[in-house]
């Protein structure tokens, strides 16, 4: 993703909860980043959970009708 290069973060992998502070809210409206994110939820524990989550809660709404954003929003609700 462009916007995860830009900010020099890493995709390929499970990666750290630190590297996503901040840019939870870009990363989930983009494919790549977004696939990241739900692997995060799924592989990265609890801190993973709540980081995303805390990031994302005043967008809910929005991301829920965006064409990658849903499907995060899907498996928050899944993992909530």
């Amino acid at each position: 993703s462009g916007y995860a290069k830009k900010h020099g973060i890493d995709l390929s992998g499970v990666g750290s909860v630190e590297q996503m502070v901040g840019h939870v809210y870009q990363l989930s409206r983009d494919q790549l980043g977004c696939r990241y994110l739900q692997r995060q939820l799924d592989e990265g524990g609890p801190e993973a959970l709540e980081t995303i989550f805390g990031e994302v809660i005043e967008h809910i709404v929005e991301l829920t009708t965006d064409p990658f954003g849903n499907y995060l929003c899907q498996k928050l609700l899944d993992r909530c």
